[in-house]
């Protein structure tokens, strides 16, 4: 049949079917469909077969574009005409109209090529076509079926096969439920007569535009022998028997074969959980490594931010200053703090100006006070003023309560007099309603008895009439009664004939059946003898199918030996794996446990060191600046009276030289006292391991270039 597929190798990828460039028909025949194998193999390990038929690359893209523009075209011209099968489709049936042209028809001759179709004849009813669909169009369920019987194709198969020229994934083609993996440029062959096909709702921005070709199976229905119908039914009843023994072993190869792929499902799952090992091995290296660099990054923050304390320390005071108002005196002042620089790595805090910035801070503080004064000073005057306020709202309120209270009674003394008119104009209007006269009572009895009278004789004259109405009601129904009961009598006499004629017209043809019925009985037992004279050879042959499914039942058994010696391998090797990955697990467990175990100590002694290293900055703050600033001062005041004093003769400039590099000294080890001091006060305790956490700290060489009097050789890092 056309819509059987081929097999596995050759239909799936359809390599022997592309069309690149146009084949030649020694290249193309019988590539579609070449004879397939006959595996002896249970039904559910052997390949689906789909009824469609994909040629992939069918035309090439210069001979898609060609058909696209031919499409185009054709649509702007008004030729594709308005399908009435749905919304949004257009076709144009190109041998009726003329429109088939040297592409189409070297497209149908590749076809028949293709698919050795050249002796079957061409569909005349539907024909080629041009399928032109815009987005939101669709394409319904259906057959293609020859019904009209003037034709002389009712019955016969339908072949299309159709080529893609624009599609989106949308517009695939349906086909007994499933979709038809066809992509631009591709063909697919089915049988339209047989298959329910349709597409699912276009969209996208792109028609969906497919030319098909039609062919008629005629061979498929005039080639078979009467014989084959005749003898389908003894056939069926005989082979019974067979089927229950094919199904048996089938049943043994099923299981065989989900055994099979049960084992490659364990050995599938086996490698996977490998894998996921191996992958969390890796993760855990790479979190080891973020969180080591994470660590060493954080050691580097803290280093740093200590370093840039003491030069904070200089800021914020300065700021603190300017906060409370208090500017610089002098530009040299200015300039001098714009040029302060932070301390070099290794020193803590840079005495100086620090002095300066303290005083500063006094004085801000002390101008603080002196307007914090002045605004309790205003606060109690506004307070003052709110209470006067206050009393002023209070007797106005009581003045407004009064005057709301006069309102009032002013108010309720008019309700009460508008209620009493009220109740005055009520009694009066029921006084006027009260009051009757004699003459109007006399004229209206009588009235009402002239009224009475008229009524009665109406009632009267209605009665008589409702009378006569009833006794000709009743003589019609009489009449009516009658008449139907001899029309009912007629028509069941007619109907009686009628269906006497109906059984004898029905059982001649009956008879006559029957009578056929025997002889082609006769003719069945014939047909009946001659299968049994061939069931010794069907017998042989099964004899044979039994023989190949013992072979495959003992190749089977020894695939499966051999795969269960595999999987017990890999168990062993993945416990070992596992126990491996185990160990490896807890060490890294175990360093991760030590390595937060001493980050926690490191941060508690960090976290003494800064107190240690307040204590210690206010008490250096206390007891050592404001000596050390005081003897800058005066020291500054001497250089400047030296500085700015008359000439002097040589030995006395000399002298006076020789008194200022002492007295520079002298700052020179008041300085390096400090720093000592400093750092037996601050410098923790230094550890051999140089990868461990440390604070800054006052080098060895810096401390001894202080005692040499030369510059700190330490630079920020």
């Amino acid at each position: 049949m056309f819509f059987e597929s081929p097999p596995q190798g050759v239909a799936s990828s359809c390599s022997s079917c592309s069309f690149s460039s146009r084949p030649t028909a020694t290249q193309c025949r019988r590539s579609a469909w070449p004879k397939s194998r006959h595996w002896r193999l249970a039904s559910h390990v052997r390949r689906e077969v789909q009824p469609w038929l994909v040629i992939k690359n069918f035309v090439s893209e210069a001979e898609r574009f060609e058909l696209l523009e031919s499409a185009m075209a054709q649509k702007q011209q008004g030729l594709l005409l308005p399908n009435p099968a749905g919304p949004s489709r257009y076709f144009r049936r190109l041998d009726a109209t003329g429109g088939v042209d040297s592409l189409v028809e070297a497209l149908t001759a590749r076809l028949e090529s293709a698919l050795d179709l050249g002796s079957r004849p061409r569909d005349v009813t539907l024909g080629r076509v041009c399928s032109y669909i815009e987005p939101g169009g669709f394409i319904h369920e259906h057959r293609d079926r020859y019904v009209s019987e003037t034709s002389g194709l009712a019955g016969l198969s339908h072949l299309r096969a159709n080529v893609v020229v624009q599609m989106e994934k949308s517009g695939q083609p349906i086909i007994a439920g499933k979709s038809v993996p066809v992509e631009e440029g591709d063909a697919w062959v089915f049988l339209a007569s047989k298959e329910l096909h349709a597409t699912a709702l276009i969209e996208g921005l792109k028609p969906r535009i497919v030319f098909g070709f039609g062919w008629l199976d005629k061979d498929s229905w005039e080639n078979i022998p009467p014989m084959v119908f005749k003898s389908f039914q003894a056939t069926n009843a005989n082979m019974n028997a067979v089927k229950k023994w094919a199904e048996y072993y089938e049943g043994r190869t099923k299981s065989q074969t989900d055994s099979m792929t049960k084992i490659e499902e364990k050995v599938l799952a086996l490698e996977g959980s490998i894998g996921v090992l191996r992958e969390q091995m890796v993760s855990g290296e790479d979190h080891r490594s973020d969180v080591a660099e994470e660590l060493r990054q954080h050691a580097d923050n803290c280093a740093s931010t200590f370093q840039r304390m003491a030069w904070c320390m200089g800021i914020v005071f300065s700021q603190i200053g300017q906060t409370f108002g208090l500017q610089r005196e002098t530009e040299e002042e200015v300039e001098g703090s714009g040029d302060r620089q932070p301390a070099p790595l290794g020193v803590l805090m840079a005495p100086e100006g620090l002095e300066r910035d303290v005083e500063m801070i006094q004085s801000a503080f002390e101008r603080w006070r002196e307007l914090q004064a002045a605004d309790q000073l205003r606060h109690a005057s506004v307070q003052s003023c709110m209470q006067d306020l206050s009393r002023s709202v209070d007797e106005s309120h009581e003045k407004i309560a009064a005057c709301n209270e006069i309102v009032q009674d002013s108010v309720n003394a008019n309700e009460s007099l508008k209620n009493e008119l009220e109740k005055t104009g009520a009694a009066v209007l029921e006084l006027q309603s009260l009051q009757v006269k004699h003459d109007d009572v006399e004229s209206a009895v009588q009235r009402k008895g002239e009224e009475l009278e008229t009524l009665h004789r109406m009632t009267e004259q209605s009665v008589e009439r409702l009378g006569r109405g009833v006794e000709d009601h009743l003589a019609e129904v009489q009449r009516l009664v009658a008449d139907i009961s001899r029309q009912t009598d007629e028509r069941i006499a007619d109907h009686s004939n009628q269906v006497s004629r109906m059984v004898e017209g029905h059982m001649n043809p009956l008879n006559a059946y029957l009578n056929t019925m025997h002889v082609k009985t006769d003719a069945m037992r014939v047909d009946v003898d001659k299968l049994k004279d061939k069931a010794p050879e069907l017998k042989s042959r099964i004899e044979a199918v039994v023989t190949q499914l013992q072979d495959l039942e003992e190749a089977h058994r020894g695939t499966v030996s051999q795969l269960h010696a595999a999987v017990d391998a890999v168990n062993a090797n993945m416990e070992a794996h596992s126990d491996r990955h185990i160990g490896h697990h807890n060490e890294l467990s175990g360093s991760v446990k030590d390595m937060f175990s001493a980050l926690t100590g490191r941060l508690a002694e960090l976290q003494a060191f800064a107190d240690t290293t307040a204590e210690s900055l206010e008490l250096v703050k206390r007891e050592d600046l404001s000596g050390l600033a005081r003897e800058l001062l005066s020291l500054d005041q001497k250089v400047a009276k030296w500085v700015h004093s008359n000439p002097l003769p040589a030995k006395i400039s000399e002298a006076r030289l020789y008194s200022l590099e002492a007295r520079l000294s002298d700052e020179m080890d008041a300085r390096i006292a400090l720093e000592c001091k400093v750092r037996k006060t601050i410098t923790p305790r230094m550890r051999d391991d140089t990868a461990d956490l440390v604070l800054p700290q006052l080098s060895q060489e810096l401390s001894q270039g202080f005692a040499r009097g030369r510059k700190p050789s330490g630079d920020r890092r």
